[in-house]
């Protein structure tokens, strides 16, 4: 029987790249090319000896891949050079992009005038909701609102939605960011308020980041 790289070598391969991208605890879509020594793709449809499906093979038992997601990393895509050392035995060079998945806080302080935040923390446990206009609001248990009560949580309210947030990033070595989610979610604790003149906000947004590896 003949050897892969028996194979390789007459069929005038030079090198071949297997592109992949992997996530979700699962393999994505993979793609397998050879190339001759000019850099010219081989058409493998005529493939007697198998050599696409030998490799492809050899590509799982001698390259490790990161398909297991846990909510903070998301996966990998890349490639796969393949080339036969001076040895005379195939080469695995793997080069790939990792995607993780980070969210953010950040504490705002929204400027409130007094009355105002004294019928709020009079009132309200929490609220919670994103800046697309959904919110939750727990009160405060016999709590009887009237309709300055109501126009104060709704002033608020508005106010945390118009709010501009500054996220600070903190970047571990190497990483970029990709990109960030349209959602931007907030929460609101009467509990955790002190200083007069404002009440404080907390604002979570997910950020996608990348590593090169």
């Amino acid at each position: 029987m003949k050897t892969i790289e028996q194979i390789w070598t007459e069929m005038g391969v030079d090198h071949a790249i297997f592109e992949f991208s992997c996530g979700g605890d699962s393999m994505n879509d993979t793609q397998l090319n050879f190339y001759d020594k000019d850099g010219k793709r081989i058409d493998l449809e005529q493939d007697p000896d198998n050599l696409s499906g030998a490799v492809n093979d050899e590509v799982y038992d001698n390259v490790t891949f990161y398909e297991c997601s846990d909510g903070h990393y998301l996966g990998e895509s890349g490639d796969v050079y393949i080339s036969m050392g001076d040895d005379g035995v195939l080469e695995y060079t793997k080069s790939a992009t990792s995607e993780f998945s980070e969210w953010v806080t950040e504490k705002v302080d929204i400027t409130i005038n007094e009355d105002f935040r004294g019928r709020i923390l009079r009132v309200v446990e929490n609220i919670s909701g994103d800046t697309h206009g959904h919110w939750d609001i727990n009160y405060k248990e016999d709590c009887i609102l009237d309709d300055a009560d109501i126009d104060a949580i709704n002033s608020f309210v508005k106010s945390i939605q118009e709010a501009d947030v500054n996220y600070d990033i903190e970047l571990a070595y190497d990483m970029e960011i990709e990109g960030e989610s349209e959602d931007e979610n907030f929460q609101f604790d009467s509990s955790e308020q002190s200083d007069e003149g404002f009440l404080s906000v907390k604002f979570f947004k997910n950020f996608y980041l990348s590593k090169d590896q």
